[in-house]
């Protein structure tokens, strides 16, 4: 679990923190998230689940704030048809039809634990393209 924490830190660290474009941060935002829940998925018992995403979310708090301020910053800015062009593009990554199936399994893993994986939701909220984020 180690492993997949400290390569996720990294990705999420180079995401945050160099000159890439915002649709490049989004992409690679998306495609972490979706490992993450794979990840949590795969794990047995009930305890190493919320164990993994609370780890994930602790280690990379400064990484995942800065990611959600600047895509959501970047998002609110867009005009409706650079919004529709982006949507499609992202309609067509592999990690959409992932995150639309594993959101439900993921939840559903957590179970009654959902709540302590708040802000990983909110992040997933942001990537659903034009949803209107309340913080």
């Amino acid at each position: 679990m180690n492993k997949m924490l400290d390569k996720q830190q990294i990705e999420l660290n180079r995401l945050a923190n160099t000159d890439i474009s915002n649709e490049e941060k989004f992409h690679g935002l998306a495609e972490v998230l979706v490992e993450v829940m794979e990840n949590t998925i795969k794990l047995n018992g009930t305890k190493k689940p919320i164990k993994y995403v609370n780890s994930f979310t602790k280690q990379n708090k400064r990484s995942l704030d800065k990611l959600y301020k600047d895509l959501n910053e970047w998002q609110q800015g867009m005009k409706r048809g650079k919004k529709l062009k982006f949507g499609a593009t992202v309609a067509t990554k592999g990690y959409t039809y992932k995150m639309i199936k594993l959101v439900p399994k993921f939840k559903r893993k957590l179970g009654r634990q959902v709540n302590k994986a708040k802000f990983f939701l909110k992040l997933t909220g942001l990537v659903r393209l034009g949803k209107k984020n309340k913080d």
